[in-house]
């Protein structure tokens, strides 16, 4: 995977409920951008990012474009999809969808995990005093 210039790319109606996987990815420097949809969101995935987030709970506004558009992004990251427990209850529009990975909503360890996959590590050195 190349390096992107947005790292994860959440998909959201309620970024508040995601501040720890936010705040993790930040800390790590990873680039996230947020998004309730729409034009916002067809931009952010044009940019090819590493990790697109959906969070299929707090679902936010998808039209076929943005469902083609996160396809799309496959090919140079991984769609994870984010989620209660039942899966069962989404309605038709999200048929479409592919996704790579599903997460329950809180579990953002190996979101932050993926987010970092082929990204350089960093090497501190320390000083001796």
């Amino acid at each position: 995977m190349s390096e992107n210039a947005v790292g994860v790319v959440l998909l959201t109606t309620l970024p508040e409920a995601h501040a720890m996987l936010i705040q993790s990815l930040r800390n790590r420097s990873v680039p996230v951008s947020v998004t309730r949809g729409g034009r916002q969101a067809q931009r952010l995935l044009r940019a090819r990012p590493r990790v697109v987030v959906i969070d299929l709970v707090n679902r936010p506004a998808l039209d076929r474009a943005s469902i083609a558009g996160m396809n799309a992004a496959r090919s140079s990251g991984r769609v994870v999809a984010l989620h209660e427990g039942d899966l069962g209850s989404f309605p038709g529009e999200l048929d479409d969808l592919v996704v790579d990975a599903f997460s329950r909503i809180g579990e953002w360890v190996p979101i932050v995990e993926l987010a970092l996959e082929g990204k350089p590590a960093v090497a501190t050195a320390r000083r001796r005093g």
